[in-house]
């Protein structure tokens, strides 16, 4: 979350020494041991730990890629005497203050604080190239008052190492048309003493009767047929362990200035994307397996550099599913890994209310790894929570306000492009009404117009998903009836400030009429989602996908049945990659009280069943709710 508010100083401190600066390893700490010029503050009071903050950021020339050493005088349990309990340390790529922090990623393995005045150093690892990450701390003494986060420290890891020359050639007019054949001279502009980008120094020609000189094949005749040179400047690294990454490049031509070339990018085998003056992208949705990300420059002239600058790289993400019992039990969620080993156990709700939950994973922070989003059903106050993947809370609302106790559904999308999820919500009861929600200000707000997902006389609550459909780097929001007679599937996408609809298609399941679920998966690994469609109770476990067409809604491939045909107790959809394969899978868990358990079919075959994930006692007939994130 990228929320603009700055916590005010603190004017009220003493100042002490602190230090952040980038390490490979732990070699590095003598070779930076002596940097000063550094400072955070101190307030003193009793019973409270001190509150520190970093006041400048210094660098040794030698930085890491991936890595960056903090550096602190240890604060004391009561002002500057005694020893703090704990240290809470956390980044962001984006603004970090009080009212961000929850949404923070947090360190693992801090150092137990000692004695006050001691030096503190911690090296915060996993970290990427050439991107600004911004790091505060917090306190917490032994009887568990907790500080104010520090001052920021910010600091920009160093860029991957990129060619200590980039060619850049000049070329001389060519030479008439001798024999069939022209030449010229070309000189490197930048001396690197290297050809890889060499322009061609002799091509074929033909000389016509009227003295013109044409060339085979059409072939252009400009003077300046000399390409631009391309280079990438920010990549991952070898491994990546998140979904998110920004690329940045450069390029250099003999005519054309850096500032007017544009730009080409794709990944892997994906459709080039248009051209753009801009020198860098975020991609948010790398897959697990190895990938080549490509970018070309072109001059003014339209001269495209014949050979595109690459980096290949590998992504290993460290996925999970969340799981809920969505009624007639507390408001219990898990957090499994995808080979169903128990991460996390917690009650999102007070542990008497018995109504079920929804849940949802999404990164929310846009920081490449996702929290948990809890909504109850019927029963009590419309309340959504949202948790880090420790079961702490981070932050709640109430979308429909605090009267309101009929269930909510929960959906995440980026509706804008903008990097950050939306939340999306709808009723499970009353008018179809489908709220957008972002978070502004310090806390989660209405951004865009409400709008009605189905027909006003439609009561029985909405499903939703979202997905980019299109492939344009927006998510759209599918809404379909989550109960009663109405079987229209709806695509919904933000134009202006408002959702407007752009595609619907009737009876999506044939004749049946009692409710849907619904998710989204790029199943074909191409880069926009499906739509997978199954019924939510009294129905056999079929389920069918759909994709946006322009403004119509296609089935494509056949209808599977998931499950036995005489079990017709609907289905929970979700998608995942539980085999790390890099191509998301279809999770489906029963939509009646008949086994507690996820079953994953292969996105490239679902009549393949890849695993089957144990949650709860299968003596416990639940009804699950289930996601995935990473």
């Amino acid at each position: 979350m990228k929320p603009q508010e700055l916590l005010a100083d603190v004017s009220t401190r003493e100042r002490t020494n602190l230090r952040i600066h980038t390490a490979v390893g732990v070699t590095v700490l003598a070779i930076f041991g002596g940097l000063s010029g550094f400072a955070f503050w101190v307030m003193s009071s009793a019973d409270q730990p001190s509150s520190f903050g970093v006041a400048s950021v210094s660098a040794a020339a030698n930085d890491a890629t991936n890595s960056v050493q903090l550096a602190w005088t240890a604060p004391g349990d009561d002002g500057n005497v005694g020893q703090a309990s704990s240290y809470d340390i956390r980044y962001s790529t984006g603004t970090l203050n009080e009212s961000t922090w929850g949404f923070a990623t947090t360190v693992v393995g801090e150092p137990a604080p000692q004695p006050a005045g001691s030096a503190e150093s911690f090296i915060v690892p996993g970290l990427q190239p050439n991107t600004t990450y911004n790091f505060g701390v917090k306190t917490t003494d032994d009887a568990g008052n907790t500080s104010t986060i520090s001052n920021i420290a910010a600091k920009t890891t160093a860029a991957l190492s990129i060619p200590n020359c980039v060619e850049n050639w000049s070329c001389q007019a060519w030479s008439a048309c001798t024999s069939g054949q022209q030449s010229r001279t070309c000189a490197d502009q930048a001396g690197c003493g290297t050809t890889s980008n060499r322009p061609a120094l002799t091509r074929a020609c033909t000389v016509q009767p009227d003295g013109t000189t044409t060339l085979p094949g059409g072939q252009s005749g400009t003077t300046n047929d000399v390409a631009p040179n391309t280079v990438v400047t920010s990549a991952p690294t070898a491994s990546h362990a998140t979904p998110r990454f920004t690329f940045t490049w450069n390029g250099v031509d003999d005519v054309t200035s850096p500032e007017r070339l544009q730009f080409s990018y794709r990944l892997d085998t994906r459709a080039w994307s248009s051209w753009t003056l801009n020198n860098q992208v975020v991609l948010r949705d790398l897959r697990n397996g190895r990938h080549t990300f490509t970018v070309r420059a072109r001059d003014a002239s339209g001269n495209v550099d014949p050979s595109p600058a690459t980096t290949t790289f590998t992504v290993q993400l460290q996925s999970f599913v969340v799981v809920g019992i969505e009624r007639n039990a507390g408001p219990r969620v898990r957090l499994y890994s995808p080979t169903g080993q128990l991460q996390k156990d917690f009650f999102a709700f007070e542990s008497n209310y018995r109504g079920g939950v929804q849940v949802l994973a999404a990164d929310l922070g846009d920081d490449g790894q996702s929290e948990v989003i809890v909504a109850p059903n019927a029963g009590r106050r419309g309340e959504v929570r949202i948790f880090r993947q420790d079961g702490s809370r981070i932050s709640s609302f109430l979308p429909y306000g605090a009267n309101y106790r009929d269930g909510v559904n929960l959906a995440v999308a980026d509706v804008n492009g903008d990097g950050p999820m939306e939340i999306i919500v709808a009723k499970q009861r009353g008018t179809p009404n489908v709220r957008v929600f972002g978070f502004r200000g310090g806390r989660f707000t209405q951004v865009y117009r409400e709008f009605n997902g189905e027909s006003a006389n439609i009561r029985n609550g909405l499903s939703l998903a979202a997905g980019d459909l299109n492939g344009d780097g927006r998510d759209e929001i599918i809404t379909v009836a989550a109960g009663g007679t109405a079987s229209t599937l709806r695509v919904y996408r933000l134009q202006g400030t408002s959702m407007r609809l752009v595609a619907q298609r009737g009876s999506i399941l044939g004749s049946v009429r009692s409710g849907f679920s619904v998710t989204t998966a790029d199943l074909a690994n191409d880069g926009t989602e499906e739509i997978i469609v199954g019924p939510r109770s009294n129905a056999a476990p079929t389920i069918r996908i759909f994709v946006l067409r322009g403004s119509s809604i296609a089935q494509i491939r056949r209808a599977y049945t998931i499950f036995r045909t005489n079990e017709r107790a609907g289905v929970r959809l979700s998608s995942a990659d539980v085999n790390g394969d890099g191509r998301e899978d279809v999770v489906a868990s029963y939509g009646g009280t008949v086994q507690p358990k996820l079953t994953v079919f292969s996105g490239a075959n679902l009549a393949t069943r890849l695993r089957v994930l144990s949650t709860f006692s299968v003596r416990d007939r639940l009804v699950l709710t289930h996601s995935s994130g990473t």
